[in-house]
């Protein structure tokens, strides 16, 4: 089943990187220069291209932001685990594991950070977590639809699986036993973020080879799920920048 994604950073992304995907763009009649390039670009890519008024943008984007466009695109391609992991042109980099972060806003600027950084995919469930969707594809920028994501049904054997594959797994947790900053975050390694509120789930900690604290000295007890995604990342660019310069 197809869906509208709107926005123009979300879909001028959306031509560009997955033109495959794309069906029909919808834009305002009156739109303005960058809404007329994004309207030649869908043509040269042989898209359909309905000028519309601005109130059916409103209905397709369910009164979103839609800034007078919207593209009907294919149902995103979720991957499986082990074909995330065989990717030979998907960069080194970490891979950002989620447990249950259902806030789309949250998820979209994890997504947007990880493709920042070069992760090499996110690994996420298929239950009680926010999924691919217009809301998280506009609150990553577009980057949503740049990264390789993995749907899978049990998170604690996906940790496993990345065990096997040589992947040190680093849980996020408030009250983590070690300092993340004091970890050796080079080589292979997969950081898991909980949901918001209640964090990591008990069974997840128990697959986690560590557990690790972003030390708060102002007196939080945590941190927003994206934000401490984005620390743990940011200290591994660091780690390893260090790491390349020895």
């Amino acid at each position: 089943m197809s869906e509208w994604i709107f926005g123009i950073n979300p879909v001028n992304e959306a031509l560009y990187a997955m033109p495959d995907r794309c069906l029909r763009l919808a834009a305002v009649s009156s739109g303005n220069r960058v809404v007329q390039d994004i309207i030649r670009l869908a043509q040269k890519k042989g898209l359909q291209v309905d000028i519309s008024e601005k109130s059916r943008l409103d209905r397709l984007s369910k009164e979103g932001h839609h800034q007078g466009v919207c593209l009907e695109v294919k149902p995103f391609p979720y991957k499986d685990l082990d074909v995330l992991l065989r990717q030979d042109e998907a960069p080194e980099g970490p891979i950002l594991v989620l447990d249950q972060v259902q806030d789309p806003q949250n998820v979209g600027s994890m997504l947007r950070t990880a493709k920042s950084v070069g992760c090499k995919g996110v690994v996420w469930g298929k239950d009680r977590q926010a999924q691919v969707t217009p809301a998280v594809i506009r609150a990553s920028s577009g980057a949503a639809l740049q990264l390789p994501v993995a749907k899978v049904t049990n998170l604690s054997r996906a940790l496993e699986s990345l065990q096997e594959a040589g992947y040190w797994v680093v849980g996020l947790a408030g009250e983590g036993d070690q300092v993340l900053y004091d970890l050796n975050l080079t080589g292979k390694i997969a950081f898991v973020i909980g949901a918001e509120g209640h964090g990591l789930r008990s069974n997840v900690r128990k697959h986690c080879d560590a557990l690790a604290a972003i030390p708060l000295p102002g007196g939080f007890e945590s941190l927003n799920a994206g934000i401490a995604a984005a620390g743990a990342l940011l200290e591994w660019v660091r780690q390893s920048r260090k790491a390349d310069s020895v």
